[in-house]
């Protein structure tokens, strides 16, 4: 099975199509791996879910899926840490003029 002979507008993650992909070596293995970006909102996940799947189709039509742990993370504890990246740009910035 070679990741690159998925056909990524064909994946699914728990309800969302991939807003964009690429092919790399990620694991440095020498294998492409295939790497999809998905929106968060889109995704048919709860707070309580534990997995999620992926499905999708190869090239050839053959049927891939596979299924794994998630733990979903409070939005809140996001915007927590967005916000504190921020205000160390903020300081950052005053500082230069």
């Amino acid at each position: 099975f070679y990741a690159q002979d998925v056909d990524p507008e064909t994946c699914v993650f728990s309800g969302a199509g991939p807003i964009r992909w690429n092919t790399e070596d990620v694991d440095h293995d020498g294998d492409y791996d295939m790497i999809l970006h998905f929106n968060t909102q889109e995704l048919d996940l709860e707070t309580d879910s534990t997995e999620a799947t992926l499905k999708g189709e190869t090239y050839n039509g053959m049927q891939i899926a596979g299924t794994d742990s998630v733990q979903i993370v409070p939005d809140s504890v996001g915007k927590e840490r967005h916000d504190r990246k921020s205000k160390k740009h903020d300081k950052k910035f005053k500082k230069g003029k």
